[in-house]
């Protein structure tokens, strides 16, 4: 690539506005015959992407990288003159092709071998080749362009979009609504636990001895670096082949899972292997749990719904997620009813005869766990948008008053109307502006749970109850959370 190439880029990254990018974008791609495979690289979800510790590691060892006033590393990399180093190493073209290569070639690369390979490449390169080609690496231009903008210009130009990375999804249902079962649903149905956790495919890739784990978010987000234990789980359990896996990373509650000064054990569930997403579900989930059988991974100690035991031992860290088979929803619901006497998120249903089908939300259900608590108004919040100066929040709290909660999720349009005009009607008659009509009434609302913080999660008005004048104490429903 001619330094008139990345020229181009540096022109997109000097201009602010989105309009500029676009028609930027599109004289990119009209103009350089490699500028198409560039981004499709950079974009690509399926090709490795550096962590700029790579970078930091292989030239800011003993160069100050850290301390250097550069945001980011490319850009270290674009103005720093780096002393000679010894090598034998010939000169090479570092065009498109050697760009896609490379790519390739860091799937099998890691430790001290990635670290020179990144040095003794980036050594080489122009001063603007080392700015974009470590970006593009990164997966991150930092030009204000993203997949969804270069996507636009591809559209412009008739080419195909660069895929979003996704996952199969969840449709809600309710287990009880015999209409929404009768229309959704098929029989025999897969039955499995709704963990409350975080989504993560895991990919685990390499030579034998060499083995690499991806672990990516729904929203295509590395989270790799995050869990190093199930990692090293991942890579001894499946020392050969590639194998892609999709589950759910879990803790002791959802609250522990995201605070990074926890060190309780994450554990990551398993329900599904997308080596050919084109099976059924059945099959895929039949070749998953031979896989886990012949791996030595599988589950231990609970009872299946015919009292069967599973006996086997698996790692702390790595297990196959509960899954039945129902034949009519009546045991659906029973499976339904056990998951919450569990205190488990809820319960997920998947279409045995069906594929997985990226960012869908067919042929997979989830039906949660809704709790119910009548709490009492002591404020209220006026909404923004095309409910400004309208009733749009509830402040809530319970009889203990150790539970706060805002609402305004479920207020719909009537009842943001009816009170707001509750209250414009209480103001006329010259009462204290700092109280409203609401004061003191009990509001009912539903939600998923009460964290061990005292927050509630997923709050929704359902309505104000003229009927009852005591609002419920959750301060069992917490002390029961905590001691979970």
């Amino acid at each position: 690539m001619k330094d008139n190439f990345f020229d181009h880029l540096e022109i997109i990254e000097e201009h602010n506005s989105s309009i500029d990018k676009h028609n930027l974008l599109v004289a990119f791609l009209q103009e350089e015959p490699d500028a198409e495979r560039f981004l499709r690289l950079t974009f690509n979800d399926d090709v490795y992407g550096l962590a700029e510790k790579t970078f930091y590691n292989a030239f800011g060892s003993t160069g100050g990288i850290v301390n250097m006033n550069f945001e980011h590393v490319s850009d270290f990399l674009h103005f720093q003159t780096f002393e000679e180093i010894e090598t034998t190493r010939e000169f090479k073209n570092y065009d498109i092709d050697w760009l896609e290569t490379y790519s390739q070639e860091l799937l099998e690369t890691s430790g001290n071998s990635l670290v020179m390979s990144i040095r003794d490449n980036f050594f080489y390169m122009s001063k603007l080749q080392r700015k974009w080609y470590s970006r593009a690496l990164l997966k991150d231009l930092r030009c204000g362009v993203q997949r969804k903008t270069v996507n636009k210009a591809f559209e412009a130009l008739g080419l195909k979009t660069i895929d979003k990375f996704a996952l199969q999804l969840c449709d809600k249902i309710d287990v009880y609504d015999d209409d929404a079962v009768a229309k959704k649903l098929e029989f025999p149905i897969a039955m499995e636990c709704k963990y409350d956790g975080i989504r993560l495919q895991a990919e685990i890739y390499g030579d034998y001895g060499n083995r690499k784990v991806k672990l990516t978010s729904r929203r295509g987000k590395d989270r790799t670096q995050e869990y190093p234990d199930i990692c090293e789980t991942l890579k001894k359990f499946f020392p050969m082949g590639c194998i892609v896996l999709d589950g759910e990373i879990i803790a002791s509650s959802f609250q522990t899972l995201t605070r990074k000064d926890d060190t309780s054990v994450r554990k990551y569930v398993v329900f599904d292997i997308l080596l050919d997403e084109r099976l059924p579900y059945n099959d895929r989930y039949n070749n998953l749990r031979n896989l886990f059988l012949e791996c030595g991974l599988v589950i231990i100690g609970f009872r299946a719904p015919d009292d069967t035991r599973f006996t086997y031992t698996y790692p702390s860290n790595v297990e196959l997620a509960e899954h039945y088979s129902a034949d009519t929803i009546a045991e659906v619901r029973e499976y339904y009813e056990q998951l919450n006497d569990r205190k488990e998120e809820g319960i997920i249903l998947k279409i045995y005869n069906k594929p997985y089908e990226r960012g869908s939300r067919k042929n997979m259900f989830k039906c949660k766990k809704v709790l119910t608590a009548d709490l009492k108004i002591y404020d209220y919040k006026l909404g923004e948008g095309k409910r400004t100066g309208m009733v749009s929040t509830l402040c809530l709290t319970d009889k203990s008053g150790s539970v706060l909660v805002d609402v305004g999720s479920g207020i719909d349009d009537y009842t943001c109307e009816a009170l707001t005009k509750q209250l414009n009607e209480y103001q006329e008659q010259g009462n204290d502006p700092d109280t409203s009509p609401f004061y003191g009434k009990i509001c009912e609302i539903k939600f998923n749970e009460v964290t061990e913080t005292g927050s509630i999660r997923f709050p929704r008005f359902i309505c104000i109850r003229d009927d009852k004048d005591e609002p419920d104490d959750l301060t069992s429903l917490l002390e029961n959370r905590r001691g979970e």
